[in-house]
């Protein structure tokens, strides 16, 4: 039994312990049933003591005893497991940099930088705020000699074609799975009981972090994207990428030690994790106490969503089996929302990125429908105080990118696609042990 499994028991023990020490206290027996000063009634200032005692010990055991069951019951949390493959990622740096040093002279002899297997990682690590311009996803017989493949296993794997890459001269870099002989083994983490896409999204964007570091250390610094929630993200594309440009050339980025960018991201998540897990716990449970009622009463329980992991981390997952996955594309204008029809008891949940889902709110508040959303933005019209709408703050950046380079103007690294994942697991995770309680 592990000591959040013991700490159930503790109330019990503590209850008993006091209630021998109650009876001591009015008849005159300490706690091991013993005498005490050989009266059966101590003197009245000792009585009143013992009881203002009594009260302060019983107090303190019980505030205790609901941390000690709140640790209990967060044993399990995504959000503790997702911290967990965070700092095995930290513990892995060895060979994420050794990784990214290969990457590096890859690329800096003119090689390409290809994502390739899992499509949601391929979309997740390639073509995204703050990520490399010129990583590009592709089909594994598409790399040639001296390119560099980040590999990550997508269900239907050929080690033969694997091996074929890297006899050809190409460096694969495979984040999970069984990589071939001459491949850069990255674990991915997935003993942290995370899916194995969310456990591939952590060590993969250290790896690029530190793939950054290592590029800098040769002189050379890659063009990152900015997000185009920001006016200045179109103009980026079309100055850098529209133009073939994938390398600043000439750069002020100092040389960067290895491990300085890997650390960084996996610190400044973990401690978004925590804020979250502090800050918005409350609501996170109450989001899955509303779908489990909803899913216990045969009422529709959605999980829009939107960004590079989903609709995958929904759709392709255990999540599917509680919840239909649609996606919702909040903020995007050019991008139709979808047009279900709502009734009394449904809950509605966005895991989105920017924006609140602004059609959303109204539509499902005046249909009797309950929304929970997760966006950087809250909506002004429904406040925090409105019984049916519940804002549930990711605490990640407008920017998305959380590693800051030195002399340098974009930050690097998204957190959006790893929190909202761990926040999307953990709605999971708790209505279905509400389910399992009913």
């Amino acid at each position: 039994m592990t000591i959040f499994g013991a700490a159930a028991e503790i109330p019990a023990l503590i209850t008993q312990h006091l209630a021998r020490v109650e009876l001591g206290i009015l008849s005159g027996h300490n706690a091991s049933g013993k005498a005490g000063n050989g009266n059966n009634v101590r003197p009245t200032g000792v009585r009143r003591n013992s009881g203002v005692l009594y009260m302060l010990v019983r107090f303190v055991c019980a505030v205790c005893c609901l941390v000690l069951l709140t640790l209990a019951r967060a044993e399990d949390s995504f959000l503790a497991r997702t911290r967990g493959a965070l700092d095995a990622a930290a513990q892995e740096m060895p060979a994420i940099t050794a990784a990214a040093d290969a990457t590096t002279r890859s690329l800096a002899g003119g090689g390409k930088f290809w994502a390739a297997g899992h499509p949601a990682l391929v979309s997740e690590f390639s073509g995204r705020a703050s990520g490399f311009m010129y990583l590009k996803g592709l089909q594994l017989d598409q790399a040639g000699p001296g390119d560099t493949i980040l590999y990550t296993p997508g269900g239907v794997d050929n080690a033969d074609e694997l091996a074929a890459i890297v006899a050809k001269g190409a460096t694969l870099v495979c984040v999970g799975g069984n990589a071939p002989d001459g491949a850069h083994a990255l674990s991915a983490s997935t003993e942290s009981g995370l899916s194995p896409t969310l456990a591939g999204a952590i060590t993969g964007w250290v790896y690029l972090a530190e793939t950054i570091a290592a590029l800098t250390r040769e002189g050379k610094m890659p063009v990152i994207y900015e997000t185009i929630g920001l006016y200045s993200g179109f103009q980026r594309i079309a100055k850098f990428e529209q133009q073939g440009i994938y390398w600043h050339e000439p750069h002020t980025v100092p040389t960067i030690p290895p491990g300085t960018l890997g650390l960084a991201y996996t610190a400044t998540l973990n401690a978004m994790l925590e804020r979250v897990e502090r800050e918005m716990g409350s609501r996170i449970a109450l989001a899955a106490a509303w779908s489990a009622e909803a899913h216990a009463a045969g009422k529709q329980t959605i999980m829009y969503n939107m960004g590079h992991m989903f609709p995958h981390e929904v759709a392709d997952t255990e999540i599917a089996t509680l919840f239909k996955s649609e996606v919702w594309y909040s903020g995007f204008s050019q991008m139709p929302p979808p047009n279900d029809p709502y009734g009394p008891g449904d809950v509605l949940l966005h895991i989105g990125y920017q924006h609140p889902p602004y059609e959303l709110l109204p539509r499902a508040k005046h249909a009797g429908a309950k929304v929970a959303y997760v966006d950087i933005l809250q909506h002004r019209d429904f406040p925090n105080n409105d019984e049916d709408v519940l804002w549930i703050d990711p605490m990640w950046p407008w920017a998305d990118g959380v590693v800051q380079i030195p002399n340098y103007d974009v930050p690097a690294c998204p957190a959006s696609g790893v929190i909202n994942a761990a926040i999307a697991w953990e709605i999971y995770r708790l209505t279905q042990a509400e389910l399992a309680a009913k």
